[in-house]
């Protein structure tokens, strides 16, 4: 047990280390997420706190349906009773066999440090960090890394379900009890893709800068014609949901801005070309352009077209078609892709403009 406890704290001390001397945004990025969604969380069992609506989109524009919704306030209903027993299950397992204590006696047994099995304590403490996740879940602050943590959280919290499950059927084999495990089984299953995804689980309409509801073939068709015909590894300048997509289908190499102040943001919003946006595609050596016309039909879903720093209310409203556009009108820049709303620029020519 003192070996374990060794290498654990060696592994937290690591950890911290890393994040102190060498991941310095680290703390900077989660921090405020984690404090502000704990205050939300407060004020929201208080009654009076911002709360987020589940299963709708951002902008309200649609939701998830109702048997869809039900699905996942269901499987984290089942999920949280199977833990319940499987926790107490746990507990009693972790026991030596001689005490044959369970149930809240052998919690009590763990609140008394009488523990035998150290890994299974483990396993069984790291589920309770799944009820965080969904918690998290529950505010506006907090839901991405609540998201995020769910997965890994879900590792342990699976096993500790299971024991919910075997002390459930443990007694005898019954047919019935079969098809209400397979059912609990099914609807957890359904229910995580559900609260996972969120209304990503529904295919809608595409939605711009919307992550999984941007994804659609006009979009990896274009990335996949530059890997063809381009080649990969060039540098090209696009908008957030696209840069994934000739990330993954295209095998381009994503510029994202400079060291300065200026962001690739500029290169789109911009009405005229003027020096700057030349001067930035010089220093980063910019090859291509890929601007979707779509972005001027639409606000950004989540709110940012391109990436943090760029201007302040930019995603709220669609963007400008004649600055999306004003790369027709430099005769150094070539159009070598259309499909009538997503067009690549080659500006390799304004590289050595001066």
């Amino acid at each position: 047990m003192l070996r374990v406890a060794c290498v654990a704290a060696g592994a937290v001390a690591a950890a911290l280390a890393w994040v102190t001397f060498i991941g310095n945004p680290t703390s900077g990025y989660l921090a405020p997420v984690v404090t502000e969604g704990a205050q939300q969380f407060a004020q929201m069992m208080q009654g009076h706190g911002p709360h987020r609506e589940l299963y709708r989109a951002a902008d309200g524009a649609f939701s998830v349906p109702v048997w869809l919704s039900a699905c996942g306030i269901g499987s984290v209903l089942v999920l949280c009773v199977l833990l319940s027993f499987g926790f107490l299950t746990a507990c009693a397992a972790g026991r030596a066999p001689a005490s044959g204590r369970t149930g809240w006696y052998a919690l009590l047994d763990l609140l008394r440090r009488r523990w035998d099995n150290p890994r299974l304590l483990l396993v069984s403490l790291l589920a309770l960090l799944w009820p965080l996740s969904v918690l998290l879940h529950l505010t506006t602050a907090g839901w991405e890394l609540g998201n995020r943590m769910n997965a890994f959280a879900f590792i342990s919290a699976g096993l500790v379900a299971a024991f919910g499950i075997a002390r459930f059927w443990r007694d005898r084999a019954q047919w019935t009890r079969g098809i209400i495990a397979g059912f609990a089984l099914a609807l957890i299953a359904v229910g995580g893709m559900i609260n996972g995804w969120g209304t990503a689980a529904v295919r809608t309409q595409y939605r711009a800068e919307g992550d999984a509801l941007t994804v659609e073939p006009m979009g990896i068709d274009a990335a996949a014609w530059a890997a063809r015909w381009l080649g990969p590894n060039q540098n090209f300048v696009t908008d957030r949901d696209n840069r994934v997509l000739l990330l993954t289908y295209g095998r381009q190499h994503i510029v994202t801005g400079s060291l300065s102040d200026a962001t690739t943001a500029d290169l789109f919003i911009s009405p005229v070309i003027w020096e700057g946006l030349r001067d930035e595609i010089r220093d980063q050596r910019i090859d291509y352009l890929l601007v979707d016309m779509r972005l001027s039909t639409q606000p950004a879903l989540v709110g940012t077209f391109f990436q943090p720093g760029e201007p302040a209310g930019l995603g709220l409203i669609p963007l400008d078609p004649t600055a999306l556009q004003k790369w027709d009108g430099d005769e150094r820049v070539s159009r070598v892709f259309d499909d009538g709303w997503i067009r690549i620029y080659d500006v390799r020519a304004l590289q050595d403009a001066r």
